[in-house]
């Protein structure tokens, strides 16, 4: 069908859109649901629940991302794509699916197209809102009109993205990829029988895996630029997914979450200081010479920027120290 003409992936009854018109109803972002896994689930139960999920997730934020009107729908569907590359990335090692790698291709294309709106989204929810608060004598009227050219043109792109054939063959791909269980097809045997197994089995050597990679990464913590920092924050959000996903598989609670918060709050100085650094690039996109106001408003934004990048590297450290001495949960 989708050959024949622009078909388009919607989850809404007749009767949902219906009262959307007569109403005004506008449709929320909705969060991705707990997968509820356990361990009476084998590998490839464990994966159509995964990748189901993430397929859901989706497609219940499509339209809202779509239409713009809660930022919130965009940053649903990095989430979405995100923790679906990062699925991949956990089983291809075990069960070498060329299916995976396909889906990672087409995440990682929606992701980057979503990349803009989401920049932009950001830069006003948190650097601009908070300085206008923090900074009431400096006038950013002319800082926020330039960001907000920039959102406009972002979310049109974005629209005609999001309306391309491409998304929907993806969306309809990967919906039949779950049904199917596609990443059974053109795997040895040796990987057909690790879809039978416990989860549980599989987990540890996943977790152990991203757990080593991420201390190799960091090592020398004190001399990671800002390229290597942000590397390691790429390893440190797939192994807080998988620590997330997998820690129910074990009866050490306690431990479990320690580790899990740790790394949440590694994670978060992580990603506020590569914020930091997407400042710069923001600000350069908007910065004019002949408006002395814009002007004013960048140089304090980049001044404030400068202030946090202290205050965070001192809090990056001491959050590093602390989760290289936490336990890993999983250890028998």
């Amino acid at each position: 069908m989708l050959d024949a003409g622009p078909l388009r992936v919607g989850t809404r009854s007749k009767s949902e859109r219906g009262f959307a018109l007569a109403f005004g109803v506008v449709q929320p972002a909705a969060k991705a649901e707990p997968s509820g896994i356990t361990v009476e689930h084998a590998v490839d139960d464990v994966i159509a629940r995964l990748v189901g999920s993430c397929w859901h997730h989706l497609l219940k934020n499509h339209a809202v991302a779509e239409k713009g009107s809660d930022p919130e729908g965009v940053y649903q569907m990095r989430t979405a794509l995100r923790r679906l590359r990062t699925i991949c990335a956990l089983f291809r090692r075990d069960i070498p699916s060329p299916s995976f790698q396909a889906v990672n291709g087409e995440a990682r294309w929606l992701m980057q197209q979503l990349g803009p709106a989401r920049d932009w989204d950001a830069f006003v929810e948190t650097t601009v809102t908070r300085l206008v608060s923090a900074a009431p004598d400096v006038d950013f009227d002319a800082l926020r009109e330039a960001v907000e050219g920039q959102r406009k043109s972002s979310y049109a792109a974005l629209q005609t993205v999001l309306a391309d054939p491409r998304c929907s063959r993806f969306l309809l791909s990967l919906g039949h990829l779950v049904e199917r269980r596609g990443w059974r097809n053109e795997i040895d045997s040796e990987a057909l029988a690790v879809l039978s197994q416990p989860m549980s089995t599989l987990a540890d050597k996943i977790l152990t895996r991203l757990h080593r990679k991420a201390f190799k990464r960091g090592a020398h913590f004190r001399q990671l630029n800002a390229d290597a920092q942000h590397d390691l924050r790429i390893d440190l959000k797939k192994l807080h997914y998988a620590a997330e996903l997998f820690s129910p598989l074990y009866a050490a609670h306690a431990p479990a979450k320690r580790y899990v918060s740790r790394l949440t709050r590694l994670k978060a100085s992580l990603g506020r200081t590569h914020d930091i650094a997407s400042t710069r690039i923001l600000l350069d996109a908007i910065r004019q010479d002949d408006q002395p106001a814009l002007q004013l408003a960048i140089g304090a934004v980049a001044g404030w920027q400068a202030r946090d990048r202290i205050a965070v590297a001192k809090t990056l450290r001491r959050r590093w120290r602390r989760f290289k001495t936490t336990p890993a949960f999983w250890s028998r």
